[in-house]
């Protein structure tokens, strides 16, 4: 069983952090003249993702009654895996109250956690579970024990839903990529719950922490092709409110497209948080605005190899940052947008300084470029017919040419 580490704190994805910035360079007030030019790129989508529904664990309940002679009512419990267990006593038929403790096979009692609820025990291994009353009164009751699930393997791009029914529950998946590099990992919790993140690879090292996934959000891990990695979704909240379904999604991550030069990058969402990046190089020094066209809110920033951040947008009414920063020609710069709803596709837009215009080249020039030049000039066609008239005459008169030669020379008659 993999041992956890709970820790309140989000993790940092390398340059890939987005936050408030304070403080931001606005150029409303100023003439901003912009490249009249537009060219466009369109990404490819993600692969499908398959959809993944994981039903509830079967709970195992046990019944009894205690009477005035009968004051400890015991029962057997075999646990089918490792990890932490949930118990539940109640449905009394009169108005008062038991206590249920657990004892291993050596008669050991073990110490329930969380409002005596929860005990961590070992695959295999036979428990007893004892209720008793220091009343002397008969009464029924009903115990639930709500077990850990197996493994499930979500190999592949999935949107996995499942949910957490007791404090402790982690539930745990196996992953197997098909392709090297980063993948995207997003969880959307219970509105008002606290979830955690983890991920172990095949060493059983916990190469992803998160513990404090309080809301909706999208990180990312890098993952070997072929290598088998270990999922980890668990609850940090030890009462009813840290309960619920959740939906989570795995896969890998777009690559990173070279966009420098275009003006609209057409690209798509395809789960909630998704993360799309892509790197830039500024031609000019100057400002640069960036605008998109999702119908839902959207967070960009555009920032440095190094992960400092010029410029912060988020598209609702509660704050906003201008669109628009100031770059430095011949540097690298990475875009990163994320979109907080769900599928969809987008424009991506970028206007350029006008000193950018004369360095690049618009689709609708390169277009004009590319038309044939009888397309430009009319009298071309007619003067391409002549020259092929004119080459066609010349290649017979070679040919009458090279026969009267060749007659001459039979002759004897030589020819300078």
């Amino acid at each position: 069983m993999k041992n956890m580490k709970k820790v309140i704190a989000v993790a940092m994805c390398q340059m890939s952090v987005i936050s408030l910035i304070p403080g931001m360079k606005t150029f409303a007030e100023e003439e901003l003249q912009w490249a009249d030019i537009r060219n466009e790129i369109s990404i490819d989508r993600l692969p499908e993702y398959e959809e993944i529904v994981i039903e509830e664990e079967p709970v195992v309940e046990f019944s009894g009654t205690l009477t005035s002679e009968e004051t400890i009512s015991e029962h057997v419990f075999i646990a089918p895996r490792s990890g932490y267990y949930n118990f539940w006593i109640g449905n009394f038929t009169s108005n008062t109250s038991a206590w249920l403790k657990v004892y291993d096979g050596y008669d050991n009692e073990i110490v329930l956690t969380d409002d005596n609820r929860s005990a961590k025990l070992d695959e295999g291994m036979t428990y007893t579970l004892k209720v008793s009353d220091s009343y002397t009164r008969n009464m029924n009751y009903t115990i639930k024990v709500f077990s850990q699930k197996p493994i499930i393997d979500i190999s592949g791009n999935v949107i996995v839903t499942d949910q957490i029914v007791y404090s402790r529950q982690c539930n745990y998946y196996s992953y197997i990529p098909t392709t090297s590099g980063t993948h995207s990992l997003v969880i959307e919790p219970p509105s008002g719950t606290e979830f955690g993140m983890y991920v172990w690879d095949q060493n059983d090292e916990l190469i992803y922490d998160d513990g404090n996934a309080y809301y909706s959000k999208g990180d990312s891990v890098v993952l070997n092709e072929g290598e088998e990695y270990t999922i980890g979704i668990s609850t940090n909240v030890y009462t009813d409110e840290g309960r619920g379904k959740y939906t989570f999604y795995v896969g890998a991550k777009k690559p990173i497209v070279d966009v420098t030069g275009n003006t609209v990058i057409k690209d798509a969402f395809d789960y909630p948080r998704q993360r799309n990046t892509y790197n830039f190089t500024a031609p000019v020094d100057g400002v640069y605005e960036f605008t998109t066209d999702s119908k839902y809110p959207c967070v960009y920033g555009v920032f440095t190899s190094t992960g400092n951040e010029t410029m912060l947008y988020y598209d609702e009414d509660e704050w906003k940052t201008d669109t628009q920063c100031e770059l430095e020609g011949g540097t690298e710069y990475y875009i990163n947008i994320i979109q907080v709803k769900g599928k969809e596709d987008y424009s991506l837009n970028i206007s350029y300084p006008k000193e950018a215009e004369s360095m690049l080249v618009s689709d609708d020039a390169s277009d004009q470029e590319s038309d044939t030049e009888a397309e430009i000039d009319p009298r071309y066609a007619e003067l391409e017919e002549k020259n092929h008239q004119l080459e066609s005459e010349l290649a017979a008169l070679q040919e009458k040419y090279d026969l009267l030669t060749d007659i001459l020379g039979d002759s004897g008659v030589q020819i300078d």
